[in-house]
């Protein structure tokens, strides 16, 4: 086991001539370089949702009344990438579809705002779209029920397919995450229940798991992930416990839950579960303000972050399994190697006024982040991933040619890079094989495909250009 410090940034010019192989320095400093280019202004653009209105209205009038605390409590991506739902204190749901899932918010988004989206008493405490389904959403409420909705972006509506209960008036479902395989729906209460629902049998409710009484002591249940096969799910506990458990059928075909293996990960409460989309690691983050990464092969910790100085809000990990996201309690974004948990760079946020809100899109290496007053930010890139960009500055960088514009006979001698694949950031201390490339060149939505840049239209997206 590797524990990881927080070194100071690397600041030092980027020259990638200077490499001949794949090294893990590359790899960083390509890294670091693609998440400063997220980070500028250039590339950030805000997300003009009716919270964005409210503070542009508050902005332009000094008679506007002050702004209430209107903070997001869950947000999720469509496993497609081309959705994202998020919900608000206020009890609103609001959803985005991007124009051929390409995650950028134009004026050509189509964009539904449902306000009191369960009732005006109730607000959407957790959300997980069905993988297996372009517009299949459920969500928890605090309450009995979970509901399953179908989202309608075209006629800027959410129709209610199901409403799924629970026994006991008085038990308070707060999580739900689908299965990747789309066959299960799980949900959770904040102390020891867990439902399991077959989604293909019309959600029926095969399975209730008391985890207290098989654990045979009482620990909340703070976080919950499935594995990337569908077959296990791992259960952070309040304690700072994991708890392994699986799904398994008996010869009747009767499905169960039943603990395979508890690990004694934190020293306090487990804030958030991660997979790596490769399937290698458990990540797990704690409010005793450390991280830390668990082989899936054998569950043996790998490496711990420490040093964050704050306890951990959440954890987010790319597509391409490469950068480890840790969110922290005093407004602060830590990007590690997921790899390795070495530090790649940091960033600190102001006006905050509640817990921040990070994912990563499901396809590509850019990310919504919080913003002032409860507001978000979409932050993007020149090209989709830290691959992609790597390729790029490569053919860039040795396609100069020197002196007067010819080439001259020592190109013909330098040693040529090795194409990259995705491997090379999954595991930089490995040789990297050929391979095809990464395509996804960012489309600029401040461009017209055929013409120059254009002003964007003043109104909020959000409200001009409803249903379009």
């Amino acid at each position: 086991m590797s524990t990881v410090a927080h070194p100071q940034s690397n600041k030092d010019t980027f020259n990638i001539q200077k490499y001949r192989n794949v090294t893990p320095d590359l790899v960083k400093e390509v890294t670091s370089k693609f998440i400063s280019q997220t980070l500028t202004s250039e590339y950030t653009d805000s997300v003009e949702d009716d919270r964005f209105s409210q503070t542009q209205s508050k902005t332009r009038s000094r008679f506007a009344p002050a702004l209430s605390p209107n903070e997001i409590l869950a947000c999720e991506f469509h496993p497609s990438g081309s959705q994202v739902a998020y919900s608000r204190v206020d009890g609103s749901l609001t959803v985005w579809e991007f124009e051929n899932s390409n995650g950028l918010f134009t004026q050509n988004c189509r964009y539904n705002l449902t306000k009191d989206v369960i009732n005006s008493e109730k607000v959407v405490t957790d959300l997980s779209w069905n993988p297996t389904e372009t517009d299949q959403l459920a969500a928890t409420s605090n309450s009995n029920e979970i509901l399953v909705w179908s989202v309608d972006n075209v006629r800027n509506s959410i129709i209610k397919m199901k409403t799924l209960q629970v026994p006991g008036s008085k038990t308070k479902v707060y999580k739900c995450d689908y299965s990747p395989n789309g066959k299960w729906l799980l949900c959770s209460t904040k102390n020891e229940l867990l439902y399991l629902f077959s989604v293909n049998d019309e959600y029926r409710l095969d399975f209730t798991f008391d985890i207290w009484t098989a654990l045979g002591y009482q620990s909340s249940v703070t976080s919950l992930v499935w594995s990337n096969s569908g077959s296990h799910i791992f259960i952070g506990l309040k304690n700072g416990k994991i708890i392994l458990l699986e799904v398994a059928k008996d010869d009747e075909n009767v499905v169960s839950l039943r603990v395979v293996f508890t690990i004694d990960a934190h020293r306090n409460s487990i804030s958030s579960l991660k997979m790596d989309p490769q399937g290698r690691f458990l990540l797990a983050g704690s409010m005793d303000g450390t991280c830390s990464a668990w082989d899936t092969s054998n569950l043996c910790c790998v490496y711990t972050i420490n040093n964050i100085d704050a306890a951990v809000v959440s954890l987010d990990i790319n597509h391409l399994g490469s950068i480890l996201v840790v969110s922290t309690g005093d407004d602060k974004l830590y990007f590690h190697n997921a790899n390795d948990g070495s530090f790649i760079n940091s960033q600190s946020l102001e006006g905050l006024k509640s817990d921040m809100v990070f994912r990563f899109h499901p396809n590509k290496t850019w990310y919504i982040l919080s913003s002032t007053n409860d507001t978000l930010s979409n932050h993007t890139a020149s090209y989709a991933d830290e691959l992609t960009f790597w390729k790029k500055e490569i053919e860039a960088s040795f396609s100069k040619p020197h002196g007067k514009g010819r080439a001259t006979s020592r190109d013909s001698n330098k040693p040529a890079f090795r194409e990259a694949s995705k491997s090379s950031f999954r595991d930089s201390n490995k040789s990297v094989p050929s391979g095809p490339s990464h395509s996804g060149e960012r489309k600029s939505f401040r461009r017209n495909d055929n013409g120059p840049r254009t002003r964007r239209p003043a109104g909020p997206r959000g409200t001009r250009y409803d249903n379009r």
